[in-house]
């Protein structure tokens, strides 16, 4: 099999990033979800040798951002132990490894847009665990890569985005926080630009592996996220939206929220030639297919 036929291999299969590579990719494209292979129990090598993939992303994560309060050890096991097993069997067979980390590793304090050399401090477990994460990747495997990112969504499996849409589809009024900031992440423009990066060879220069910011076009807040669906929702909804804006503090949750992580996704465009993302354009998409 030559390098070229080789598929990459995604691991997990469920999530929306993971939907979205399968879609993107094709026949490009091996998922392995919990049916085929368990990230926290499997054989990571074993995997790699049957599948023979060019590269591996890893699309596999702990979400739950309120349930990693009260669930820190599964957090960290799928997050970061998991991560660290899958990145040394990657390094141990030469293999490209891609990672998906998020903008929650910032407590949202510091003047943005934020880069990479910028001091981390989650405000929650989620955050911890990605950040430990990112340390135990870089220690097992130093040439890979990975990617922060921001508020993912797509227009499969749980995200704001589609929460916010099944209660102005009934026409109730919703309240949504106007005080936190960042660039949403469509998981099809994110889909398509990991599989350039899987194809790319990096380039002689140092600088190609470790940790790169990946934005998603022009920062917005989550009401102005929710009021620019509503919009493209238009009179497919029942109702004009009723969209009240709120302060994180007037919707308390288990895991605090960093208020401004608006990234600097400029080094990733420079070294690898990938990104921004457009969520405007992905936001028409997911809103199009929704009412197709």
């Amino acid at each position: 099999m030559t390098q070229a036929s080789r598929p990459v291999l995604v691991i997990g299969a469920s999530g929306q990033l993971a939907r979205a590579l399968a879609g993107a990719g094709g026949g490009d494209v091996v998922t392995a979800g919990r049916d085929r292979f368990d990230a926290l129990t499997g054989d990571a090598g074993a995997l790699f040798d049957d599948v023979a993939p060019r590269a591996v992303i890893n699309a596999s994560a702990w979400t739950d951002v309120n349930g990693a309060e009260t669930a820190r050890d599964g957090a960290m096991a799928l997050n970061c132990e998991a991560v660290a097993r899958l990145g040394a069997a990657a390094a141990e067979r030469e293999l490209p490894f891609f990672h998906i980390s998020t903008d929650y590793v910032f407590d949202g304090k510091a003047p943005a847009p934020l880069d990479e050399t910028a001091t981390t401090r989650p405000l929650n477990v989620y955050g911890e665990s990605k950040l430990a994460g990112e340390r135990a990747l870089a220690e097992a495997h130093p040439d890979a890569v990975t990617l922060r990112v921001a508020w993912l969504f797509d227009a499969e499996g749980g995200s704001f985005l589609k929460a916010i849409l099944g209660r102005l589809e009934q026409g109730q009024p919703v309240k949504i926080v106007a005080d936190q900031y960042s660039a949403p992440t469509w998981a099809g423009d994110l889909a398509r630009d990991l599989l350039k990066l899987s194809h790319a060879h990096p380039s002689a220069h140092e600088g190609t592996a470790g940790v790169f910011h990946y934005c998603g076009g022009r920062h917005v807040n989550w009401a102005d996220f929710a009021r620019a669906a509503a919009a493209l929702a238009g009179d497919r909804l029942p109702a004009p939206a009723d969209i009240t804006e709120i302060a994180s503090s007037d919707w308390p949750q288990p895991a605090e929220r960093p208020l401004d992580t608006r990234l600097d996704a400029s080094r990733l465009q420079r070294v690898w030639h990938v990104g921004p993302g457009d969520w405007h354009a992905g936001l028409h998409a997911v809103i199009d297919a929704r009412y197709s």
